[in-house]
């Protein structure tokens, strides 16, 4: 049962860490040209790649908040569902662990699927980022 809960942690670990990891590169990809104005102003590729760091920790401190507040509601009408109320049984339990493992988890997460898409920031040449994209 503990290898199931794993394997079943585990897939959802890499499907969000792949999520992530498209969104941020969706949003360098559209942000181009702000990336370029910025290079063309003198700031420097470190400072830009703060800037999305930032913004990635951000949003992951926000997420993480929600899901600390909200999941010892979920996790009492998970138990509800499925004791069917018929006995008092807690199958699922909320703990200072938990809450540490899912801010430890976030954090490590949110930090390596980013790294690859600051690496396409890296690659952008000035003069590509600012070009005028018709195309679409």
């Amino acid at each position: 049962m503990l290898l199931i809960s794993f394997s079943v942690g585990g897939i959802f670990i890499l499907f969000t860490f792949l999520l992530f990891n498209n969104l941020i590169s969706r949003d360098i990809l559209n942000r181009k040209k702000e990336i370029g104005l910025l290079r063309t102003l003198g700031m420097s590729l470190s400072n830009i790649s703060k800037l999305f760091i930032f913004e990635v920790l951000f949003m992951t401190s926000i997420s993480l908040l929600l899901v600390i507040i909200l999941e010892p509601f979920g996790i009492y009408f998970l138990n509800k569902l499925v004791t069917r109320q018929t006995i008092d049984l807690t199958l699922i339990f909320y703990s200072y662990k938990v809450i540490l493992g899912i801010i430890l988890f976030g954090f490590v997460f949110s930090a390596l699927s980013i790294l690859l898409p600051i690496n396409k920031i890296k690659k952008l040449s000035i003069v590509d980022s600012i070009k005028r994209d018709d195309t679409k």
